[in-house]
């Protein structure tokens, strides 16, 4: 179906980048998504103690970011042009949540 993973975790600054990918068509628009952000962001915060946990997306995947919103991740900033990708550039935002951010979202 996809996956869910953490890496480039700094231990020191208690941080990580967050990779998410649904691959299967039929299986997006489901909550999947939503589920397995909420579970990697528990275990990133509870079990793990990260402070931090970040990601960067496709500025123009409407679905992708409105899922990292719903879960609580901020819009921190753009890299104008940052990747070639279906033959043009394109840009790519910086979103992120802290862990007392993410506290209020799933009232922990």
């Amino acid at each position: 179906m996809g996956n869910v993973y953490l890496r480039d975790i700094d231990w020191l600054s208690r941080h990580a980048a967050l990779g998410v990918f649904i691959g299967e068509r039929d299986c997006r628009g489901k909550g999947y998504g939503s589920q397995a952000l909420r579970l990697m962001l528990r275990h990133a915060f509870q079990d793990l103690g990260l402070r931090r946990v970040y990601l960067f997306a496709l500025a123009d995947n409407e679905g992708a970011l409105a899922t990292y919103r719903k879960v609580g991740f901020t819009l921190e900033g753009t890299m104008r042009q940052h990747i070639f990708k279906a033959g043009r550039f394109r840009d790519i935002v910086v979103l992120g949540i802290h862990a007392d951010e993410w506290e209020r979202v799933a009232g922990a």
